[in-house]
C-alpha cells in the first residue's frame, strides 16, 4: 500500500507542487516573502499520507489559525482547480482569535478577492469590535445580519447560547 501512495504520490507531483504555491502565496499576503513556513505531502507505515504545515519558528494560536486560513483558501483553489463543486468556504470567528488585526483584515479582503477570482462563497462570524476595525473596507461584502445576545431575543437560530 506504502508503495501505491508513493507512485500516486510522484503521478500528483505538480499538483502537489501547485498547492504548495497556493498556500505560500496566502502566508505571503499575511507575512511577507519571508514567513518561513513548511508544507510537505509524505508517506509513512503507520499513517499513510502525511501532510504537514507548520511555521517552526514560531509559535502562536493566531498563527497556527492563519495556517488553517491558508490550507482552507488551497483547498478551495484546488478543488476549482480539479473542476470539483465545493462553492463555500467558512470560518468560525475563532478562526481570528490571537491574529493580528493586520492579518485579519488582510484575510478577509484576501478572502474576499479569491471569492471573485475562484467563484466560490465565503461566509465568515467575526467579532464586532474586531470588524469595527476595518469595516469601511469590507461593508461591501457583509450579509445585514447582527448576531447579538444585548436582548433576551438574541442568539443563534433561536438558541440562547450561555
Amino acid at each position: 500500500m506504502i508503495k501505491k501512495m508513493r507512485e500516486n504520490q510522484a503521478v500528483q507531483e505538480e499538483l502537489i507542487k501547485h498547492a504548495i504555491l497556493s498556500i505560500n502565496h496566502t502566508l505571503e499576503e499575511l507575512y511577507g516573502t519571508n514567513h518561513g513556513t513548511r508544507f510537505s505531502v509524505d508517506v509513512n507505515e503507520k499513517s499513510g499520507l502525511v501532510v504537514t504545515l507548520s511555521k517552526p519558528d514560531k509559535k502562536s494560536r493566531g498563527i497556527n489559525n492563519m495556517l488553517i486560513f491558508s490550507f482552507d483558501m488551497m483547498l478551495i483553489e484546488m478543488n476549482k482547480k480539479l473542476d470539483r463543486s465545493l462553492d463555500f468556504l467558512f470560518h468560525d470567528s475563532h478562526l481570528f482569535d490571537g491574529v493580528d488585526t493586520t492579518q485579519t483584515r488582510t484575510a478577509l479582503l484576501l478572502a474576499a478577492r479569491k471569492t471573485k477570482e475562484l467563484n466560490f462563497q465565503y461566509i465568515t462570524t467575526v467579532n464586532s469590535d474586531i470588524y469595527s476595525l476595518f469595516s469601511n473596507e469590507l461593508d461591501q461584502y457583509k450579509l445585514d445580519l447582527d448576531l447579538t445576545d444585548v436582548e433576551e431575543s438574541g442568539g443563534l437560530l433561536g438558541i440562547r447560547l450561555q
